[in-house]
C-alpha cells in the first residue's frame, strides 16, 4: 500500500492506506468500528471544497468539492476492518 493523505482546504491530513485513482476509492485498514468512525468523521467535519492528494511529500492532484459517495467496511481474519471510502467531485 502506498501511504496517501489527504490535505483539505482547512489544513486537515486524513491519512489512508491506499488510493485509486481517477474513481477516489481511498482505502484505510483501522482496529475497530471506532477507527472507522474516526476517519469517517475526519472527511465529513473537513471543508472539501479543495482536497489535495499527497504520497509522501509529493502532490499527486488536487480535487474540488470532494463528497462520499458510499463507505463500506469488511472485517479481515483478526477483526481489523478495511474501510473503503467512495468519494467524488461535486
Amino acid at each position: 500500500m502506498n501511504g496517501i493523505t489527504l490535505v483539505t482546504k482547512d489544513g486537515q491530513r486524513i491519512e489512508m492506506d491506499d488510493i485509486a485513482l481517477p474513481s477516489l476509492h481511498c482505502v484505510k485498514v483501522v482496529e475497530d468500528i471506532i477507527g472507522l468512525s474516526t476517519i469517517w468523521s475526519s472527511i465529513l467535519t473537513a471543508d472539501t471544497s479543495e482536497v489535495t492528494i499527497m504520497n509522501g511529500e509529493e502532490g499527486i492532484m488536487t480535487l474540488h468539492n470532494v463528497a462520499i459517495d458510499s463507505v463500506q467496511a469488511i472485517t479481515n481474519p483478526d477483526g481489523s476492518l478495511t474501510a473503503h471510502f467512495y468519494m467524488r467531485e461535486r
